[in-house]
């Protein structure tokens, strides 16, 4: 099962994928939709409830961040052990 179609990977019973990416760096904003680029970090969040994480990716030579949200904070934390 692809991670995307897992049961799990909603919040408020709307599935969390993809998140909306935000440019944070590089020589411009592409604008990406889905699934591009590479992913390079995951990171939990450090505020309570930990029921987000934030995914980083490249795309071409700039960077963005998505945010997941999940009503599991267990299933949360392990996607977020990237």
């Amino acid at each position: 099962m692809l991670l995307r179609d897992h049961p799990l990977m909603s919040y408020h019973g709307l599935r969390n994928w993809p998140p909306a990416w935000t440019w944070l760096s590089g020589p411009g904003n592409k604008y990406p939709r889905g699934e591009i680029g590479t992913l390079t970090a995951v990171s939990l969040t450090q505020i309570k409830p930990a029921n987000r994480c934030f995914l980083y990716f490249r795309h071409g030579e700039s960077f963005y961040i998505g945010c997941l949200l999940f009503d599991d904070l267990a299933f949360c934390r392990h996607v977020s052990q990237y």
